[in-house]
């Protein structure tokens, strides 16, 4: 009996990720210095500790990042 062998592939996928403590980026030139260092070193995941946002600037914040946030 002839069995026919169909090969599988595996993807391997790589993310870069990035772990920073920020020390507050409630400042406007502090957030566009750190969104434009994420912009240009291509990370898939950014992972920000101490960031001292409210609530009330949630909306500032998503207009001025285009990927998504949590």
């Amino acid at each position: 009996m002839d069995q026919s062998f169909t090969p599988i592939y595996l993807i391997l996928v790589m993310s870069i990720f990035a772990s920073l403590n920020t020390q507050g980026l409630r400042c406007p030139d502090r957030r566009k210095t750190a969104f434009s260092f994420f912009q240009q070193n291509r990370l898939d995941i950014i992972l920000l500790q101490e960031i001292h946002w409210s609530v009330e600037m949630e909306m500032q914040i998503k207009s001025e990042w285009d990927g998504e946030n949590f």
